[in-house]
């Protein structure tokens, strides 16, 4: 399975929680029209710009343009958003288009029309489960970047989630978007620049 770093950086936080499956509502698809239009935010001090839209299939896509590699080069990354609510929580599994078939799991929220979060560190519970069988799934531990695999069908996710979705995602860290009008992205940081 291919690593792809640029749904990481979406998320763009450390001890992510990639899965084989997209975490799924029980009933149909939930619509999000507030995610729809263009979002700007910040990687690894550089800004990044999402443009949301909503696919002919009803799926929703994100060209992603930002500054992947260091220099003053920009490119855009395709990624595919599944969304799901369970309970109260609201849910995405992010994936590259062009590289991965794994999805990286996050809770966002909206903050008004104009903002969103997305969290998606995975939490000690979340490794105790895995460890009791509850969740089918592993750690993967790297000096860079660990992450949790989990390897759960759609329907043992989403029954995971009912029960526990609430500690199995970290209230802390997670990436702010803010709502901008166009998807020009601006300069990256200069070379050197203390990053925020």
């Amino acid at each position: 399975m291919k690593f792809s770093f640029a749904a990481v950086a979406v998320i763009a936080l450390a001890g992510c929680i990639q899965s084989t499956a997209p975490l799924e509502s029980d009933a149909a698809k939930p619509s999000e029209p507030t995610l729809l239009g263009h979002w700007k935010s910040d990687l690894d001090g550089d800004p990044m710009v999402a443009t949301i839209r909503q696919a002919k299939n009803g799926d929703l896509e994100a060209d992603v343009l930002a500054y992947w590699e260091p220099g003053p080069k920009a490119a855009t990354k395709r990624m595919q958003m599944v969304l799901a609510r369970i309970g109260d929580a609201r849910y995405m599994s992010i994936r590259d288009l062009e590289l991965s078939p794994a999805y990286y799991l996050a809770r966002y929220e909206l903050v008004g029309k104009d903002h969103f979060r997305l969290y998606g560190m995975y939490t000690e519970e979340l490794l105790d489960a895995m460890k009791q069988k509850r969740v089918a799934g592993e750690f993967r531990e790297d000096r860079h970047m660990s992450t949790v695999s989990l390897t759960a069908d759609s329907a043992e996710l989403r029954a995971y989630f009912r029960d526990h979705g609430a500690k199995a995602i970290s209230d802390e860290g997670y990436m702010e978007f803010e709502r901008v009008e166009s998807a020009k992205l601006p300069p990256p940081q200069k070379p050197g620049a203390p990053k925020d």
